[in-house]
């Protein structure tokens, strides 16, 4: 296992004698931990780190009274899940309903190695309901549901590279805190199973973005990259970055770029200087100010870095825009 900090073994499962999982896990498994999400409570708990001892062990059918996130680190196998069996690959994730069978078999040369994490999310308390949140803030019911519905039963999605890096650094944080725990250190493991449960979120809901018709997809992605635009042409004169933008589509950075490229043949970046760019023409050309008051209310903060951008995008520099201007006036 790859994520045990310096001499550190694996330990026989207590429950489990063909599961191999780091110190501190078993004591990990028996804790609860309780988030106030701002719209709705999630509970964590059952925290699982395995690898199997062999590559073609079997657990039997079984099911849980609660939600489950299996996440496949390394190996391959078929889980049967509610009869229909699914074959495993690293970087694959498994959401599942509650109360659905399911059983594992472990195949090919590497034995699997786990992350599972078993929850439970239900709507907040009115006595405990606080200021009304963005739904890209935070996470609530819907988005889980959305998740179970739109999906096909189970839910699986494989993760792209950059996501499988996100999440493996994640859960060597938490293993190496469970190892050598130091002061604090469940603290940080509380607040990385946050972050792990909401990239799983997160990256699944991104993945769904790709499935369907191709029809419907289309559909998907250019509501995406409408939502976008207009947070651009809504925004363009505030410190906007493209990670604010993406985060309101909820969608990473990197594919929001690649998506709006193909839909409108410019990066998201592109697209926010001309946009600015357009908001400055029009108040140079109505006396709205000058060069750098017009800098700072279309969003810049470096009114050389605007006149750069400026002659760049027209043509000719601000002072020169502003000349030819005058002369057309005089004309």
């Amino acid at each position: 296992m790859d994520y045990l900090p310096y001499e550190a073994e694996l330990i026989e499962h207590p429950h489990f004698p063909k599961l191999k999982t780091p110190p501190g896990f078993p004591k990990l498994a028996a804790k609860k931990f309780r988030f106030n999400l701002g719209n709705a409570i999630l509970q964590l708990f059952d925290i699982q780190h395995n690898l199997h001892e062999t590559s073609n062990d079997f657990i039997p059918t079984h099911s849980h009274p609660y939600y489950q996130c299996i996440y496949y680190l390394r190996g391959c196998g078929y889980l049967k899940v509610d009869g229909k069996s699914i074959q495993i690959q690293p970087g694959q994730l498994l959401i599942l309903d509650k109360n659905v069978p399911h059983n594992y078999t472990g195949r090919m040369d590497l034995p699997t190695e786990t992350f599972t994490i078993t929850f439970d999310i239900s709507p907040l308390p009115p006595d405990e309901a606080e200021a009304p949140i963005e739904p890209s803030e935070g996470l609530s019911v819907d988005d889980l549901d959305e998740i179970l519905n739109a999906a096909q039963s189970p839910s699986s999605f494989i993760f792209h590279q950059y996501q499988r890096e996100l999440l493996s650094q994640t859960v060597k944080e938490i293993t190496s805190e469970l190892v050598l725990k130091q002061p604090g250190y469940l603290i940080i493991v509380r607040a990385n199973l946050l972050r792990l449960y909401s990239y799983f979120i997160r990256f699944a809901k991104e993945a769904l973005i790709f499935r369907g018709t191709s029809s419907t997809r289309d559909l998907r992605l250019h509501s995406i990259i409408q939502k976008a635009m207009g947070l651009i042409e809504e925004n363009y004169y505030k410190p906007l970055s493209i990670e604010d933008i993406a985060a309101s589509c909820a969608i990473c950075s990197s594919h929001l770029n690649v998506l709006f490229k193909k839909e409108t043949g410019t990066t998201v970046y592109q697209y926010l200087i001309d946009i600015r760019m357009k908001k400055a023409k029009e108040l140079l050309r109505s006396g709205a100010g000058n060069i750098t008051e017009v800098a700072f209310k279309v969003g810049f903060n470096d009114s050389n870095y605007f006149s750069r951008m400026f002659k760049m995008r027209v043509g000719i520099s601000p002072r020169e825009y502003l000349n030819q201007l005058d002369r057309e006036s005089r004309n």
